[in-house]
């Protein structure tokens, strides 16, 4: 993990340790009210000056492609090719590979590939065969269910399209039927040149409209990030902007942070195609932990809480100033009702407690 901080990075908190520490940071811009000489307590004064108070956190980001089981093989033979690419929007009609040379085509249906469909049978898949037809413009007679002599005139129509023998028998192999299409798809890895097959392997699987994008932080990294915060990945020719969709503990005890779009979908957008298919990727992802945020700036160490919870700093004359945290990191704060140029007291008393979060 880096950071990466607008004057003042770290967290909402701020213990008396770092008030210490602001207290180093601050000695240029502190006048003590009575000379640095006595012995008495004399309050150090800070000059409240205006600047920028921010922190970005970089992790990595994981991006994966899930997969998911979409249609089974019904060829018997040796793959002789592949026809689809990982990724590839298949339609109807489309050839997804072949089997002995005889190509093995997509076709939308609920009933997989199960006979040879030829003249005189009738059943759903018949259905299916006929919305295939018509689908590619080989068939407009009533989708009936039975296979007749129109249905076989287009079958051989669309043969004589495929490259295949122009018999009006559909084999039990030439298509695999999909409950959707179209479908984003990746072939299984078993459907490679030579590789024989003989019916009911898983042989497509289906891709979401993007990958996950998840980072996982360690235990004691859980408590710098914000679940709300902005995050912005970084590719190599440009970002994507979004959001911590969601968060879920790990078995580990690690926290893993879902990222997702501001609005829905996909981090990656329209352009999810860029990321790589069947491998993990990696992308450096900054988490916006504290936005930037510009404005009075006063030491965490100056900031005091009233029983009541109210927040205020001490004015040089004594009087309380009420402030609001808008907000903090690493010891600085930015706060409203205060102005740049008024004199505060650095220290907080030791009775009050330390700077609190920011709020709104």
């Amino acid at each position: 993990m880096r950071s990466r901080s607008w004057l003042v990075p770290l967290g909402w908190v701020f213990s008396l340790i770092l008030a210490a520490f602001a207290g180093v940071w601050a000695t240029k811009a502190t006048i003590p009210a009575d000379g640095l000489g006595s012995e008495s307590r004399t309050p150090v004064l800070y000059r409240v000056t205006k600047g920028s108070v921010g922190r970005i956190l970089a992790f990595t980001a994981e991006a994966k492609w899930q997969a998911t089981p979409l249609a089974r093989n019904a060829a018997d033979g040796t793959v002789t090719t592949r026809d689809v690419h990982d990724g590839d929007e298949v339609k109807v009609g489309a050839t997804l590979y072949s089997v002995d040379l005889r190509p093995v085509v997509a076709a939308a249906g609920d009933v997989p590939a199960f006979r040879d469909l030829q003249e005189g049978v009738a059943g759903r898949d018949v259905r299916q065969l006929q919305q295939f037809l018509a689908k590619l413009g080989h068939y407009d007679r009533p989708v009936s269910g039975r296979f007749d002599a129109a249905t076989k005139d287009g079958v051989q129509a669309w043969q004589r399209d495929a490259g295949l023998p122009v018999d009006g028998v559909v084999r039990r192999g030439d298509l695999v039927f999909f409950p959707r299409l179209p479908a984003r798809v990746v072939l299984a890895p078993e459907f490679e040149p030579g590789a024989r097959v003989s019916g009911g392997e898983l042989a497509v699987e289906a891709l979401p409209a993007g990958p996950t994008f998840t980072v996982t932080l360690a235990a004691e990294q859980a408590d710098l990030v914000p679940l709300t915060a902005p995050v912005v990945v970084h590719r190599g020719d440009g970002s994507w902007d979004g959001k911590i969709a969601s968060s879920s503990i790990a078995a580990s005890g690690e926290l893993v942070l879902s990222l997702g779009k501001d609005g829905g979908g996909p981090l990656c957008g329209d352009d999810c195609g860029s990321v790589p298919i069947g491998t993990t990727s990696t992308y450096v992802v900054d988490i916006v932990a504290v936005p930037e945020t510009t404005g009075p700036v006063v030491p965490a160490a100056a900031l005091q809480t009233e029983p009541n919870g109210n927040i205020f700093v001490v004015a040089a004359d004594g009087s309380h100033l009420s402030v609001e945290v808008r907000a903090a990191a690493e010891g600085r704060a930015i706060v409203s009702g205060v102005d740049p140029g008024q004199m505060i007291e650095l220290f907080a008393h030791a009775s009050t407690n330390a700077a609190p979060s920011p709020s709104g």
